[in-house]
């Protein structure tokens, strides 16, 4: 998973910010996106024709990953090459808010195993709980709260950089007394190889056929699904970094270009791209500006991978998990915020009701049925 995100980061980050034209073409994963992948590996991993501990199988499996990432990355071009693209600005507010909370919260069920320290696999449960490392806990809910006031108070500084080295080094600092199994697992040594295009490759033999056919119709609907998800979120972003630096893009051609971006991330073995406002911002904050200063920052981040794999290995999984409880903070609807204190507040009029009805009930198909039934009632409500 860490080197695919890096992938992503680095390869299609620097693919979107040389083919966009937008004022800030910063692109990277995207969490909404990558957990509706996670749900298409998930449901391939289930298949009884699947053995999970086979590396042939596993190869098998990334292929299938790689089909449907692929296959984004056309869907893509041709919304933008067909203009429909512009229909998205007509998405009701009710219905990105709900969307967005419920990624929010699966991020929040997705991190409890590594805050808890469970044993890999394992879900919360009466009977996982009592192997629950209270240390870990402590140590991942320290660093999301370290890193909430920090951006809070001081909004220039690095915030989750400086939470990860402090929560890696107060981990360090329990090892070092013994403790290290109470505060929680590290990554460990990451895969040294660089993936490559001929990741299709497992799909050509007779029994990757035959699992690509029996998987043909949830790869390619995940795949549009991802398409029109990362499509709406990179252009909402977009619209957003475009008031800010008051400015225009062309929604067709930054489309385009995340297609392409994402067509070379799955060849690669990378997972979904978008344009990312959270990155465009941490650059101007830094300085940078225009497509050089997203370039850089993608060719940095694919040093790092390179040269920086010991570093990557000793950061501990309940602090990783920490960071994403910021992250699933910050993708939480602020506008439901300001719905539910108007309801505190006396004001019951039928649209409020309205649209936190909306709100309930996509966030609710998204939690109950997975996100792609949550990005398809979204659309048919639209």
């Amino acid at each position: 998973g860490i080197p695919a995100a890096l992938v992503s980061s680095a390869v299609g980050g620097a693919v979107f910010a040389l083919l966009a034209r937008g004022p800030m073409a910063a692109g990277g994963p995207a969490a909404a996106p990558v957990l509706v992948l996670g749900a298409l590996v998930a449901q391939v991993a289930a298949d009884p024709a699947f053995v999970v501990g086979n590396p042939a199988a596993v190869s098998l499996l990334l292929a299938l990953v790689t089909v449907a990432v692929v296959s984004m990355g056309v869907f893509q071009i041709a919304l933008g090459l067909s203009g429909l693209v512009r229909f998205a600005k007509f998405v009701p507010q009710p219905v990105l808010a709900g969307f967005m909370n419920g990624v929010a919260l699966l991020i929040v069920l997705s991190q409890l195993p590594l805050l808890l320290d469970l044993p890999l696999g394992s879900r919360p449960s009466p009977e996982a709980l009592r192997l629950t490392q209270p240390w870990a806990l402590a140590l991942g809910l320290g660093t999301a709260g370290g890193i909430w006031l920090l951006a809070r108070r001081w909004p220039r500084l690095p915030a989750a950089l400086l939470g990860l080295v402090a929560g890696t080094a107060v981990h360090a600092l329990c090892s070092a007394m013994g403790g290290a199994e109470s505060a929680g697992a590290v990554i460990g040594q990451l895969p040294s190889a660089w993936p490559w295009p001929p990741a299709l490759a497992p799909l050509l033999s007779p029994i990757g056929l035959e699992l690509l056919q029996s998987h043909a119709w949830p790869v390619f609907a995940t795949a549009l699904a991802l398409a029109a998800l990362a499509a709406l979120e990179s252009l909402l972003n977009l619209r957003a970094m475009d008031q800010l630096l008051d400015d225009r893009h062309d929604p067709r051609r930054e489309l385009i270009a995340l297609g392409c971006a994402n067509m070379a991330c799955g060849l690669l073995g990378g997972v979904p791209l978008a344009a990312m406002r959270a990155r465009a911002l941490a650059t101007l904050q830094a300085g940078g500006k225009g497509r050089m200063a997203a370039l850089v920052g993608a060719s940095v981040l694919g040093l790092l991978y390179l040269a920086g794999g010991p570093l990557l290995a000793v950061l501990p999984l309940p602090v990783l998990a920490g960071v994403m409880l910021v992250v699933a903070l910050g993708l939480a609807d602020r506008w439901t915020g300001r719905l539910l204190a108007r309801w505190w507040a006396g004001d019951h009029s039928r649209d409020l009701v309205l649209s936190l009805g909306v709100v309930v009930l996509v966030m609710g198909t998204t939690l109950w049925k997975g996100m792609p039934a949550g990005i398809g009632l979204g659309v048919l409500l639209s």
